[in-house]
C-alpha cells in the first residue's frame, strides 16, 4: 500500500514497551510515526495498560508521514467504556483531505 503512495494507520497492543529495540526497528524501516510521542513530546510516558505498572506504553498509534493529524491522546483507565478493557483508549483526529 504504501509504495502505492497511500497513506495507513495502524493502531496496535505490542505487548511489549513501543520503544524496544524491536519495535522502533520495526516502525524505522516502515517509516512510520509514533503519533502520540510525535505531538506530544513532553508528556511523561504512562501504561497504556493497568497491568504493567512500570510506565511503559504498550499500545501506540503510528501513521505515515503524510497524514495531517490534528488532535490525538488518550483516555485515562476506566474512563471510556467499550467492554472489559485494563487499557487506556488513545485516539487520533485526522484532516480527510490528508
Amino acid at each position: 500500500c504504501m509504495d502505492d503512495g497511500e497513506q495507513i494507520v495502524v493502531g496496535l497492543d505490542a505487548n511489549e514497551y513501543i520503544k524496544s529495540q524491536t519495535m522502533t526497528a520495526w516502525s524505522h524501516q516502515l517509516g512510520l510515526i509514533p503519533t502520540l510521542q510525535y505531538a506530544h513530546p513532553s508528556l511523561p510516558e504512562v501504561d497504556t495498560c493497568d497491568k504493567g505498572r512500570r510506565q511503559q506504553p504498550i499500545d501506540a498509534i503510528w501513521t505515515t508521514p503524510g497524514l495531517e493529524v490534528l488532535r490525538c491522546g488518550m483516555t485515562g483507565f476506566g474512563e471510556f467504556h467499550a467492554g472489559n478493557t485494563d487499557h487506556r483508549l488513545l485516539w487520533i483526529d485526522l484532516t480527510m483531505e490528508s
